[in-house]
């Protein structure tokens, strides 16, 4: 019995192997260069000038070195989908003005738990002026832990809820020490196929330094009150309108 087992076991890792590894025979693309890691390629996306949001940097590898799992589509979770579905339902009965999404993943990510952290943190400050759901419920509602999250699903919610504005965050770092963070506020609206964007605000914070003594959910906590004033000065044409961030209420851009 155990020899059947054990025979099983290393046919399924043979499969797997040859399965990947055919996979990354495939021609990558022109983009892709190779990396400190001479078995890997990966596209050059810079967090101090590149356009923002940027890719996970997991994704761009994954695409660089297996160009069909970026085809493949992602093998549906029944259980991910009705827990997803649970929370979902439960928000709808919340008292909301506006929708705050868990933070998504840009170049390296940070873990988890500091980008729920920071999460929460936002939330938190936006409470204190607004009717916010519960960003742990939130998390559920769209995938708890998601890299990155898609549009539609967040659209959805947003109807689910009732709201007319999303913030939509991103943070990664460089692998070198620095922080880029990206918030977006989306004005939303509900038509006869669904929710669509009618307008987003995007302000993007680069090159934030951190260190083990002072690590990135603490440089977002420190950066946040100038952040959401930041984000209160700009209108939509996405020119400041209150220089110095004294002119206008910090969550009038919320409203």
């Amino acid at each position: 019995m155990h020899s059947s087992n054990g025979l099983k076991r290393a046919s399924g890792i043979l499969l797997c192997l040859l399965f990947f590894g055919a996979l990354a025979r495939a021609e990558p693309t022109s983009e892709c260069q190779p990396t400190i890691n001479p078995d890997l390629l990966a596209k050059h996306y810079d967090l101090a000038t590149g356009k923002l949001p940027a890719p996970d940097y997991l994704d761009v590898v994954l695409e660089c070195n297996v160009p069909r799992v970026g085809h493949l589509d992602r093998v549906p979770s029944n259980w991910l989908e009705a827990e997803r579905a649970v929370y979902s339902s439960a928000l709808e009965t919340a008292k909301a003005q506006i929708l705050v999404v868990p933070f998504q993943v840009q170049g390296y990510a940070f873990d988890r738990i500091e980008r729920a952290l920071m999460s929460i943190d936002l939330t938190y400050e936006l409470s204190a002026r607004l009717d916010v759901p519960d960003p742990t419920l939130v998390a559920r509602a769209v995938g708890e832990g998601s890299r990155r999250i898609d549009q539609a699903a967040i659209l959805e919610l947003a109807r689910r809820v009732h709201v007319r504005k999303v913030i939509v965050p991103f943070v990664g770092h460089d692998d070198s020490h620095a922080m880029t963070i990206t918030i977006q506020v989306l004005d939303v609206a509900a038509t006869n196929s669904g929710m669509r964007v009618l307008e987003t605000k995007q302000l993007d914070w680069r090159a934030i330094p951190f260190t083990n003594d002072a690590p990135p959910f603490m440089k977002f906590h420190e950066m946040l009150p100038q952040m959401l004033t930041d984000l209160s000065c700009w209108h939509q044409n996405n020119a400041p309108i209150c220089p110095g961030g004294r002119n206008k209420s910090r969550s009038a851009v919320f409203r």
